[in-house]
């Protein structure tokens, strides 16, 4: 996938996700499953059609996981598939895993993702909300890339220059330059609609 062999990529990763059923690790080929549904999703009509039938296979098996992480994986598919609402629900789940298992950084990454989703459908308060438990979750432990991300997600919501401004401080510090990048592109869009430099 990295290679953009798109093609390449979803008949391997539907390989391994026929392993992965006969050794009887449904977790894992969950995750596969996920994946050529991405790489099929960017190869036509023909190949979305199949895509979009891995997706309902996969909302239909992930109803036993309790693995926050799949779950997390299998909410980004359907925001990719401009699919909030079901993004939504699933990665509320993966909260309610994340939390009972007492898995802070898992909980951190799934509040912030339900930010996200309720953020995109125009639930600002709850997205606000979200995004406060997933930086309260990300304080206690040594995840600083998640920390930032809520906090800049936060920040993002609020349009506050000074607290993007923190963010980009703390993964400069980090060395996590990918999102000092993104960061610092919400930056200037945010001055260059409030009139600064």
């Amino acid at each position: 996938m990295a290679k953009g062999q798109q093609a390449q990529a979803a008949e391997a990763y539907e390989r391994a996700a026929g392993l992965f059923l006969l050794q009887g690790q449904s977790d894992s080929r969950l995750n596969s499953m996920c994946t050529q549904a991405v790489a099929l999703s960017t190869l036509g009509p023909a190949e979305q059609r199949r895509a979009d039938e891995i997706k309902r296979q996969v909302l239909e098996l992930s109803q036993t996981t309790r693995s926050p992480l799949v779950l997390i994986n299998i909410s980004w598919l359907f925001d990719r598939s401009e699919n909030p609402e079901t993004a939504l629900q699933l990665a509320e789940r993966a909260v309610a895993l994340a939390e009972h298992s007492q898995q802070a950084s898992l909980s951190a990454l799934a509040w912030n993702n339900v930010g996200v989703f309720q953020q995109k459908l125009g639930h600002l308060p709850e997205a606000e909300t979200a995004y406060q438990n997933a930086i309260r979750h990300a304080q206690n432990t040594n995840d600083v890339r998640t920390l930032a991300l809520a906090l800049g997600n936060l920040a993002e919501l609020k349009e506050s220059v000074p607290l993007i401004e923190e963010v980009i401080l703390l993964l400069q510090n980090a060395g996590q330059s990918d999102l000092v990048a993104y960061f610092e592109e919400q930056r200037q869009a945010f001055m260059g609609r409030s009139g600064g430099a």
